[in-house]
Formats: C-alpha cells, sequence, structure tokens
C-alpha cells in the first residue's frame, strides 16, 4: 500500500467507480430480466384471449350443428322419410 493520499484517495474512488459499474450492471439485468417477464405476461394473455376466442367459436359451431340436426329431425318428422332420419341417426354418432 502507498503511503501517499493522494494515491490511496484515487484507489478508493476507483474501487467505489468499479462497485458502481458493477451495480449498474446488476440493475441492467434486472431489468433485462424485468422487461422479459412483462412480455411473458403480455404473451400469455394474449394467448388467453385467443382460447377465449377458440372456445367461444367452438361453442357456436356446436350450437350450429346441434340446429341442423334438429332441422333435420324435424324434416324427417314432417316427411315421414325413412331416409331423412337415417342421415340424422349418422350425424348422432359423429358427435
Amino acid at each position: 500500500m502507498t503511503t501517499n493520499i493522494g494515491a490511496q484517495a484515487a484507489d478508493a474512488v476507483n474501487e467505489k467507480l468499479v462497485e458502481r459499474q458493477k451495480l449498474e450492471q446488476e440493475m441492467y439485468a434486472h431489468h433485462q430480466d424485468l422487461q422479459t417477464l412483462i412480455s411473458q405476461r403480455n404473451e400469455n394473455e394474449m394467448v388467453k384471449e385467443v382460447r377465449k376466442s377458440w372456445c367461444n367459436f367452438i361453442v357456436r359451431l356446436r350450437i350450429l350443428v346441434l340446429s341442423c340436426l334438429i332441422y333435420f329431425l324435424l324434416i324427417s318428422l314432417l316427411m315421414s322419410s325413412a331416409a331423412v332420419a337415417a342421415i340424422f341417426l349418422s350425424h348422432l354418432h359423429w358427435q
């Protein structure tokens, strides 16, 4: 260790600058991690919205299919057609 007070002060300042630089690097790394987490959260929210939309679509599609099947059933009852009734029954196996 040097006995020169100026050199000692300069060494102390350099140590503090190195510490500060390490802290800044650590803060930058944490900031990057935070940005990654925020991006992942936003992506998860978008996935939830897409799933919700698909679920709504599937429900509407099932309602449409069931409506068509009921329509075929009514036609078969009104027409007393065995062929139309067979089509309806074959669609029941589809579900």
